[in-house]
């Protein structure tokens, strides 16, 4: 269990034949991971650097490095995993920005989405010029994402395995 009384759970993988693999075990996740260390290796300390807010949803260039959009951080980081640097900030007019990914025709804009006010408590305001619950198109970067690939599964195999997961 961790430090909120929540039951650790595992990493996997489904492959496209119904295979079930276990790659990290004990593993839970709230705005980020905490992991087993018998089972990861850091590839960035978040402790270490000055931002303001918690990762959230990222992705990953070509080049190998992540993009971390801050919930409570008004902005996507730039990370070098390798070299555990922050490359670049860039601001986004919201306070929870909750996630980031590459689309256009090249893979090159990076497409941040917001969190909204008012969906878990009709009361909520949002605050001044806050644009929290709109999905932002960031251009001109000089980067490329990675195409998703397309995953499908026949519907029996599917069944199946979630027959044999039920507890």
């Amino acid at each position: 269990m961790n430090t909120f009384g929540y039951s650790l759970g595992n990493v996997m993988t489904l492959s496209y034949a119904g295979l079930l693999k276990t790659h990290i075990e004990e593993v839970t996740s709230s705005s980020g991971f905490t992991w087993n260390t018998r089972a990861f290796k850091d590839v960035f300390n978040w402790s270490q650097h000055p931002h303001k807010g918690s990762a959230r949803r990222l992705t990953i260039d070509r080049s190998g490095n992540l993009w971390v959009p801050l919930y409570e951080g008004r902005g996507v980081v730039q990370i070098n995993p390798r070299t555990n640097e922050t490359m670049r900030f860039i601001p986004i007019p919201a306070d929870r920005v909750g996630g980031c990914t590459f689309g256009g025709d090249n893979w090159n804009i990076l497409f941040v989405s917001t969190i909204g006010y008012g969906y878990k408590n009709r009361r909520e305001q949002r605050p001044p010029a806050d644009e929290g619950g709109t999905l932002f198109a960031v251009k001109g970067l000089g980067v490329q994402g990675w195409q998703p690939r397309e995953y499908s599964m026949n519907s029996q195999t599917l069944e199946a395995l979630v027959q044999s997961l039920r507890f």
